[in-house]
């Protein structure tokens, strides 16, 4: 069932930021999943670090959303 949930989260993200974007918000919420809690705005703040230092560019809107999803799929993927 969490896969389909996955898949699922996957496919709204693609549509609603863009999947080249998500994916790189994904890679960088992933990298950070365990270096610190990613509940609440340090979560938020660390992404948003890493990807301004890669160079990403996007609204605080998208990526407010893009992060959210991210979170869910890995909370999803956790036993």
């Amino acid at each position: 069932m969490n896969t389909l949930i996955i898949a699922l989260i996957n496919r709204l993200a693609a549509w609603l930021v863009g999947k080249a974007f998500f994916t790189k918000v994904l890679t960088a919420v992933s990298f950070l999943d365990g270096r610190m809690d990613l509940d609440g705005d340090g979560k938020k703040e660390a992404a948003f670090t890493e990807l301004k230092n890669a160079g990403i560019l996007f609204g605080t809107k998208q990526f407010n959303l893009a992060i959210e999803l991210a979170v869910a799929i890995l909370t999803r993927k956790k036993p």
